[in-house]
């Protein structure tokens, strides 16, 4: 297994992780994204072209795990900058 697929695989696999354990996945999806972009860069050079499949895979899963990450953040503290507003009243 070259060493792009193996930054790929890693990649793909803390994108994945990063939409099935919320509270780490703004991490998760960054370590993605930075070996995603590795395994793409590592397959030019190779010349794999699965590699920088699975890196384009794991670039696209974890930018789509950080906007909802990020969204379900701001969702929580826009609720609970309300609740805190409603109980003032």
């Amino acid at each position: 297994m070259s060493q792009a697929m193996k930054s790929g695989l890693l990649a793909l696999g803390c994108s994945v992780l990063a939409f099935f354990i919320p509270v780490i996945g703004i991490v998760l999806s960054v370590i993605g994204l930075i070996f995603g972009r590795k395994a793409r860069a590592q397959a030019k050079v190779e010349g794999d072209d699965t590699a920088s499949t699975v890196g384009m895979i794991a670039i696209i899963i974890s930018v789509i795990s950080l906007i909802f990450t990020v969204l379900g953040l701001l969702t929580i503290m826009s609720l609970s900058s309300g609740l805190g507003l409603m109980s003032t009243m």
